[in-house]
């Protein structure tokens, strides 16, 4: 009667929980890598035109991201489709730029 309700666990919850976790420990270690190694510190401390850069980044990014929940439910689905498929072309980019440069440093091959 005053016991704890039953809940069920899903795979939905589990993969959740599961990316939680690594953000977290990801999270956790470059925490503690910024304060344990003396170059993390003084790197912000040298170099604080790039908080500045973080800061108007954050910005633009929580406008923007308050623009698109204004938005209708289709065309705000339509625009995270379109946003998604341009990450997923940059990645892909990226990825066979950085596949390109390491078959050039392995073979040798010259073509610039």
């Amino acid at each position: 009667m005053f016991g704890l309700p039953e809940v069920k666990i899903t795979n939905r919850h589990l993969s959740i929980l599961g990316g939680v976790i690594v953000v977290a420990g990801f999270a956790g270690f470059e925490i503690y890598d910024l304060i344990v190694s003396k170059k993390g510190v003084s790197y912000f401390i040298t170099n604080y035109q790039d908080w500045l850069y973080l800061l108007i980044f954050i910005a633009v990014g929580g406008v923007v991201e308050f623009g698109v929940n204004r938005l209708p439910p289709t065309l705000e689905k339509k625009l995270r489709i379109i946003a998604l498929w341009i990450v997923v072309v940059l990645i892909t980019a990226i990825a066979g730029s950085i596949a390109y440069l390491v078959w050039i440093v392995n073979t040798g091959a010259n073509s610039f």
